[in-house]
């Protein structure tokens, strides 16, 4: 039996750390709810069989006591008097309740299972929610600390942003503010112009009156003096065409003046001459004198030649010609007066040595036939000399007469000696005359005489002179028939009379004469010497007489010219006085025309300002038009973001109501949960009543019932959390209503801050459409509204951006509620400080309506007085039109004169610089003609030398390669037999050597071969280079890539003569080598081999580089040279069109 109690005890023990282990396994439970647990987990945690439990309660008595005793308690010590009977029945008993309260403890159990497995399901409901939720929560707050960042980056950005608006708006502020003063300063200006413009018009208008009313006094006086001035201007009329007439005679007479010039100077020249010669034979023994004379003469010569170029060259001003031809003639006049005095001083030396030989011939005389008739000769000579001379004559005569009885023989063999030096000298000086007659002949006839054509200019002169001069011209005819103008006939009176006016001037009579020529007949009877004598003087004696009245006559002609020319000058002085009077009149003229220019210029600029003034309104207005449209569509843009926001709104109050369905989900479970414990609570309590024995053993389970109640109250106060969280999400979604109220708010605030606006741009159009010329203060105020309307608009922007961020950002509420309220305050700000503006504004725009409208009235009574003088102006501008049509006509008629003159003047100037540009612009052509042929020469060399060159390079091109492929081929000969020595070395090492010897001596020999055929190629390189030195010295242009080239060459040169000193020096080591090291001095072989073949192949590369530049550079010669054709094609065919030219000029 105590065993027996002992093993229920021992299973009592084991339900008890069962029912620990349940309880513990329902705190795991709340963990891991995902576990069941049944009867025989309970069992099996129990460590009892439901076998054994069965054969415990099935068993005898002793078991049956065993389980009462349990259940009664522990047993005392009188509990051995109660009889086996009533144990029995108590057993009985006691096993039927056990076993009921087993079947209701198992049902329990069951009952309990399945809430427990009910309360685990939905624990781990709740977990799983609970899990979502948080990690919801957290990925929200994760989200909402991002969105918060990037909400305070873009608030700092916008704040920046912002503060750049704020920035730009104060310096547009500052700009406006600066044209507003500008624009007032402009108005101050224009208003103190308009005061002086119209001040300027009062003075304008009094003096437009003043101007009136002298106009008015002088129009009687201007009337009477038309009638005057139409008279004189008839007058003057007949006067200049017949002034005109005189100047074509003029012409005419000046022509052929110009001809008797050129002929005068002919004759002065023949003249010059025949007087040179004539003074040579006359006065052989003053050479001296004779050579001053001719030097003289050559220079007059050359001076008068210089005259006459000058004289040529000048003949298109016909005035001065005029003038300068007659002071030319007078200094000729003078020179032959010179020369004439000359003679005369000749002709008395002359007369004197004739005197002398005269008294000689007299001596003879008297020798022979007596004095008396000396002395009678000798008196009759005196008789035509001054007295100086024949009280000379008389003395000399006293002392030749004594001296001739002392020396008669003396004097007989002079006189003989002297009379033949004076047969030769007077033979001489007789065919000098002679032929100095024949030509004053011929000159007299050739004489040009001077024709007056105008008969008023031939009013003054001698009516005798006139009448001479006709029978001149007739007796000439008759006596002269060759002569056939008649301006080369001599008038035979006219010599008659120019003989006997010399005769006077000589102091020559006509009884003298007669004496000579008696005398001269009676000495010719007696000798042939007297009759020469004679001869001579009267020869001399005429030809001078005829001097004389060539010299008279061209006094005569010179009187005449200067008559002529004071007339002309006396005509010009009038002219010319008529013409000053006649410009200072056309110049008064034309300063009034000036100034009424001018008057009209400013006029004209004024209209165009205005009409400048309109088109900028028009404009003003077209851009206010274009800027209502675009507000309109702003605000339709807006309207439709509004209805965007409310849908959003919209989606908002979806997404609470199903977060209050979810709150509402969450509150049915957390009563079902409720319920749920309730449940349990009250299944504890009965199993706390069924189980009053064992509260002991139970205090586990109830301080693990506590545990789990604290659990339970975690689990409720985190789902309180949860409530919380709910609660608050409920309040800042209120106060996401509350701030989308206010935003509604703003947008009306803003609608009705739209709707302003737009009533302030129709007040704006009405304005535009009443006052035009404000249009620019107005369109500047739209700018601002619509700057303002901008700023709202982004300001609106950002607002629905925080609005749509918010909605997205539910668990960062409180912070972006404060940023909104200092958005709000910002933006109240913002709209406090342009109201102020707008406010300032409207009176700035106030101010300048007003100015505006001043300024419009002074301009209106500005356009009224222009109109009053433009009228006045007008009136006046009729009068001077008049006026000066009536003066334009006689100025055109006096200017026509001028016209005609200056056009002339210009028709000759025009001429003489056209011939010299002809003349420049052929020398020119001829300059570059040249120039292009020697260009083109030169090219041609340049084409033959780079011809020439590039033949040379090519075969030079041609030895290289040659020279390359024969030392190519005896290198390949040479690796080849190095290679058979090579497989030979096997066999014989001794042959080898000696091979390897001679291959090694035939190697050197070829190396040297190479090394020279190397050389050779270096050398020839180096012509290359030079040549190609040359050739880029030639061309120029393609310096830059030859010079490259040649430096590649150069230094390919240069590394092949390093590569052939390292071969050398190679070579040398092998040789060295070469009877130590047979092996060694195979591989270098094989070494150089190799070696060889990269020099040859870079060689060859060297050449095919050559080769290419030869190539190229022959075809940029080429490409040069027909560019130089091209070039001097295009040069021949400017020079063809350039002569053509010349010839379609010419």
């Amino acid at each position: 039996m105590d065993e027996h109690g002992k093993q229920i005890e021992e299973v009592l023990k084991l339900l008890l750390d069962a029912l620990k282990s349940l309880t513990e396994g329902l705190s795991t439970q709340t963990t891991n709810p995902s576990d069941e647990i049944s009867l025989d987990r309970f069992f099996h945690l129990a460590g009892v069989e439901p076998s054994q439990l069965e054969a415990i309660y099935s068993g005898d008595f002793g078991d049956v006591t065993g389980a009462g005793g349990v259940y009664s308690g522990p047993s005392k010590p009188d509990s051995s008097s109660i009889t086996l009977s009533s144990q029995y029945q108590m057993g009985t008993d006691q096993r039927s309740k056990a076993e009921e309260e087993a079947a209701s403890y198992r049902r329990k159990l069951a009952a309990y299972q399945d809430g427990q497995q009910k309360q685990a399901q939905l624990i781990q409901k709740l977990q799983t929610k609970l899990q979502n939720t948080t990690e919801n929560l957290n990925s929200r707050i994760e989200a909402s600390e991002s969105r918060v960042r990037t909400l305070e980056q873009e608030r700092s950005y916008d704040l920046e942003a912002t503060m750049n608006k704020l920035q730009d708006e104060q310096q547009r502020n500052a700009e406006l503010t600066r044209t507003n003063e500008m624009l007032r300063e402009q108005l101050d200006q224009a208003i103190h112009a308009n005061e002086g413009l119209s001040q300027d018009v009062a003075r304008l208008t009094l003096a437009w009156r003043h101007a009136a009313q002298q106009l008015d006094k002088r129009e009687a006086e201007w009337r009477e003096e038309e009638n005057a001035f139409n008279d004189y201007f008839a007058a003057e009329h007949s006067r200049l065409l017949a002034l005109w007439r005189a100047v074509v005679s003029l012409r005419r007479q000046f022509g052929d003046l110009r001809q008797e010039t050129e002929r005068d100077l002919t004759q002065a020249r023949t003249e010059l001459s025949r007087h040179v010669q004539n003074l040579q034979s006359v006065c052989g023994n003053l050479e001296a004198n004779l050579r001053s004379a001719e030097a003289e003469s050559q220079a007059n010569i050359r001076r008068e030649t210089r005259h006459a170029s000058v004289l040529e060259a000048e003949a298109a001003d016909r005035v001065r010609s005029l003038t300068e031809s007659l002071a030319r003639s007078q200094a000729r006049l003078a020179e032959t007066e010179n020369k004439l005095t000359e003679l005369a001083s000749a002709k008395e030396r002359l007369t004197m040595q004739l005197a002398d030989r005269d008294r000689i011939l007299n001596t003879l005389s008297q020798l022979r036939s007596g004095i008396s008739l000396g002395k009678k000769f000798s008196k009759k000579g005196k008789r035509g000399r001054p007295e100086s001379e024949t009280s000379g004559d008389e003395e000399h005569d006293t002392t030749t007469i004594s001296e001739d009885g002392e020396d008669h023989l003396r004097a007989t063999k002079l006189l003989i000696e002297h009379t033949h030096v004076m047969h030769q000298a007077l033979s001489q000086i007789a065919q000098l005359v002679i032929t100095d007659s024949v030509v004053a002949d011929s000159d007299e006839v050739e004489e040009p005489s001077l024709v007056l054509q105008h008969p008023d200019w031939s009013l003054g002169r001698d009516s005798t002179r006139s009448s001479d001069h006709k029978t001149a011209k007739s007796e000439d005819d008759k006596t002269r028939p060759r002569s056939s103008s008649p301006t080369r006939t001599v008038d035979f009176r006219e010599d008659v009379e120019s003989d006997q006016q010399a005769y006077k001037l000589y102091g020559i009579t006509q009884a003298d004469i007669a004496q000579l020529r008696r005398l001269a007949q009676s000495k010719y009877k007696a000798g042939s010497s007297l009759h020469l004598a004679e001869s001579t003087v009267s020869a001399v004696q005429m030809a001078l007489n005829r001097r004389a009245a060539h010299v008279h006559r061209l006094r005569f002609r010179t009187q005449a010219l200067r008559d002529q020319l004071q007339a002309l000058v006396r005509r010009s002085e009038d002219l010319e006085n008529e013409r000053q009077r006649v410009s200072e009149h056309a110049a008064r003229l034309r300063e009034d025309l000036e100034k009424q220019t001018l008057e009209v210029d400013k006029l004209a600029r004024e209209r165009d300002r205005i009409k400048h003034s309109f088109n900028l309104t028009d404009e003003e207005r077209k851009l206010s038009e274009t800027t209502r449209h675009t507000l309109n569509e702003q605000l339709r843009e807006l309207q439709a973001e509004l209805e965007r926001n409310r849908s959003q709104l919209h989606d908002a109050a979806k997404q609470k109501d199903e977060l209050a369905g979810e709150r509402e989900k969450l509150q049915t479970e957390k009563d079902r949960t409720l319920r749920e414990l309730s449940t349990v609570k009250s299944s504890l309590e009965n199993a706390e009543k069924r189980a009053a024995g064992y509260r002991e053993e139970l205090a586990t389970i109830r301080e693990s019932l506590r545990r789990a109640e604290l659990e339970k109250e975690v689990l409720n106060q985190e789902k309180c959390d949860a409530l919380g969280t709910v609660s608050r999400v409920q309040a800042r979604i209120d106060e996401l209503e509350q701030k989308i109220y206010q935003s509604h708010i703003q947008e009306t605030q803003l609608k009705d801050r739209v709707a302003q606006l737009e009533t302030m741009l129709d007040m704006h159009e009405r304005d535009n459409q009443h006052l035009v010329q404000q249009n620019a203060m107005a369109h500047s105020t739209e700018l601002r509204l619509n700057e303002e309307r901008a700023s709202l608009r982004t300001e609106k922007q950002q607002l629905r951006d925080e609005l749509d961020k918010v909605y997205m950002e539910r668990g960062t509420m409180s912070a972006e509620l404060e940023q909104v309220k200092e958005n709000v305050v910002r933006l109240e700000a913002a709209k406090n400080r342009l109201e102020v503006e707008t406010n300032e504004l409207a009176h700035e725009r106030q101010a300048l309506i007003d100015s505006l409208n001043n300024a419009e009235r002074q301009k209106a009574a500005m356009m009224d007085d222009l109109n009053a003088y433009r009228k006045e102006s007008d009136r006046h501008a009729g009068l001077i039109s008049r006026f000066t049509s009536e003066k334009e006509a006689l100025a055109k008629q006096k200017a026509e004169l001028l016209v005609q003159l200056s056009i002339l003047e210009r028709d000759a100037r025009q001429q003489a610089e056209h011939i010299a540009r002809l003349k420049g612009e052929k020398e020119t052509l001829e300059s570059s003609l040249f120039d292009a042929q020697e260009l083109i020469e030169q090219l041609q060399t340049k084409q033959a030398a780079l011809e020439r060159e590039t033949a040379e390079l090519k075969l030079r091109r041609d030895t290289l390669q040659a020279e390359l492929l024969r030392a190519h081929t005896n290198f390949q000969v040479e690796l080849d037999k190095s290679q058979r020595s090579q497989r030979e070395l096997g066999s014989q090492l001794h042959t080898e050597l000696a091979d390897l010897r001679s291959a090694l001596t035939q190697a050197e020999r070829r190396a040297k071969e190479a090394e020279e055929a190397c050389l050779q190629a270096v050398l020839r390189a180096d012509q290359a280079v030079s040549v190609m030195g040359r050739h880029q010295r030639l061309e120029a242009e393609s310096t830059t890539d030859r010079e490259t080239e040649l430096r590649r060459s150069a230094e390919e040169v240069n590394r092949l003569t390093r590569a052939l000193l390292a071969a050398q020096r190679e070579r040398d080591e092998a040789r060295l080598y070469s009877e130590q090291e047979r092996q060694r001095a195979l591989l270098r072989a094989a070494e150089e081999k190799a070696s060889l073949q990269e020099r040859v192949s870079m060689l060859q590369q060297t050449i095919t580089d050559l080769q290419v530049a030869l190539e190229r550079s022959h075809q940029e010669s080429n490409v040069r040279g027909e560019q130089e054709r091209s070039a001097l094609r295009k040069a021949t065919e400017e020079v063809r069109n350039f002569r053509n030219q010349l010839e379609e000029t010419w």
